[in-house]
């Protein structure tokens, strides 16, 4: 399975949502903890939008795995 990155990166458009979802980062506060355009951010966050059931899943698997081995 490819996973999204953002272009130009090797940042997962995952990690965006997270900082944004999860640990309620602001777009300006994404771009500034990892080095990006606040375009960059919005672009993944759009991304998102688009492919949300696929990087939703990608990310309840990561977070499954890391339950289990961390």
């Amino acid at each position: 399975m490819r996973v999204p990155v953002l272009q130009g990166t090797g940042l997962r458009v995952q990690t965006v949502v997270i900082a944004n979802q999860q640990w309620g980062l602001s777009v300006p506060q994404i771009a500034d903890e990892y080095n990006l355009s606040e375009n960059q951010v919005h672009e993944a966050l759009a991304f998102y939008v688009a492919h949300s059931q696929e990087i939703d899943r990608a990310i309840a698997a990561e977070q499954a795995f890391e339950s289990h081995h961390v």
